[in-house]
């Protein structure tokens, strides 16, 4: 089973987004508070960075 396979044991869900292309990371996302860097994404999990900037909070 590839690392981008859901496991046979997930049911099917609305919430369960499959990974982005291996293209598309690491990605950057913008947050109120810093930023996230997303370096690993597959349905088990998902690998994030936080920098959190001085004075803000989560």
């Amino acid at each position: 089973m590839a690392d981008a396979d859901p496991p046979p044991d997930l049911p099917p869900a609305e919430w369960v987004v499959p990974p982005p292309p291996a293209g598309d990371l690491p990605r950057r996302v913008d947050k109120p508070w810093g930023n996230e860097l997303i370096w690993a994404w597959t349905h088990r999990y998902v690998g994030k960075i936080l920098t959190i900037e001085t004075g803000k909070r989560l």
